[in-house]
């Protein structure tokens, strides 16, 4: 049973899952298309990106300490935990299959979040008690103590690392920096735990998270996009301005706004969530990229004659398109 759910996890590849307009994921109940930005969010939680929880622990290192390993490390360390956990959970899909008689398919297509943890893992213990697993109780009850452990141990990282990044900012403003670090906590934690007794625990308390993870998740997402265009273009600006002129800055910068925002207007203009869906994206793709395109082009050329360099140069294409951000990784990794 178990490689029956290893080989849906990444022995079968269905691209039709990764978009499309037709009910086909979560059970038949979702759209394939909005998987997509369900699971940006995933990786920007568990990433703890937009949230603050990185550069509140980055503000710990010493001054001089290079981020630039350290963002590669943390990034493929959540790939692989995510990656290695994705065994274990479709092996107990597997396993659930074939003790029920089901299709790893259908055992797979309830199998997210609550589903997984308060239905699908509990029953995939019980299955191991039957054949051809035969595991004692005790053995399942072992399985089943490490793995709500792992929970609680997730949930109590997930805590600190939220409160974290949320006292870190506090604590270094002017009006509670004489607040002792304990208390503070302390009362986040409080005002945490009160908002969750009376939102979540009672019977709409689920219909309160899905509502707030899913403005949350369209939040962090704005939050990413906007943390992109400060580190990409704003930082440094005066110093690019005074490199390639008013000018090009201006036309580099609209023309990068106006590509961000035509891509997804356009493309779901046109398709939509319908079967035109692949076509809007291609078309709105198309266009984002020529926008952009021109936009350098003109700013190329603004840059190159008011430094008199010629605009086809490599050093003109680097002021316009990198030097904020190559400016920035230089004065964050400096060792």
């Amino acid at each position: 049973g178990a490689q029956e759910g290893i080989d849906l996890y990444i022995g079968k590849w269905d691209m039709d899952q990764l978009s499309g307009s037709e009910k086909k994921c979560g059970g038949g109940t979702r759209v394939c298309d909005e998987a997509w930005p369900d699971a940006v969010a995933q990786v920007f939680f568990s990433l703890g990106v937009t949230f603050g929880v990185m550069t509140a622990y980055a503000s710990y290192n010493p001054v001089k300490q290079g981020v630039q390993t350290d963002a590669i490390v943390c990034a493929l360390g959540d790939v692989l935990s995510s990656f290695i956990a994705g065994f274990v959970v479709f092996a107990s899909i597997g396993v659930l299959a074939k003790a029920t008689g089901a299709t790893t398919e259908s055992a797979a297509s309830g199998s997210g979040g609550l589903g997984l943890v308060f239905i699908s893992m509990p029953s995939a213990f019980e299955a191991l008690g039957n054949d051809p697993f035969n595991f004692s109780m005790g053995a399942r009850k072992f399985l089943a103590v490490l793995f709500y452990l792992t929970l609680i141990l997730l949930g109590i990282d997930s805590a600190f690392s939220l409160c974290e990044g949320f006292s870190t900012c506090i604590k270094d403003s002017r009006l509670f920096k004489d607040v002792p670090r304990e208390a503070l906590i302390g009362v986040i934690c409080l005002v945490g735990y009160c908002i969750s007794l009376v939102g979540y625990c009672n019977d709409t308390g689920l219909y309160a998270l899905d509502t707030v993870d899913y403005y949350i998740n369209v939040t962090m997402l704005a939050v990413g996009y906007m943390e992109c265009m400060s580190a990409g273009w704003l930082v440094y600006s005066q110093e690019q301005v005074e490199r390639i002129g008013q000018t090009a800055w201006y036309t580099a910068l609209g023309s990068m706004l106006l590509a961000s925002l035509l891509v997804p207007w356009v493309g779901l203009g046109i398709g939509g969530y319908s079967e035109n869906a692949e076509n809007g994206t291609a078309v709105g793709l198309l266009l984002g990229v020529a926008v952009l395109g021109a936009g350098v082009v003109l700013a190329c050329r603004s840059a190159a004659s008011a430094s008199g360099r010629a605009w086809t140069s490599g050093a003109v294409l680097h002021d316009v398109l990198l030097f904020n951000v190559e400016k920035l990784r230089g004065e964050v990794n400096g060792v």
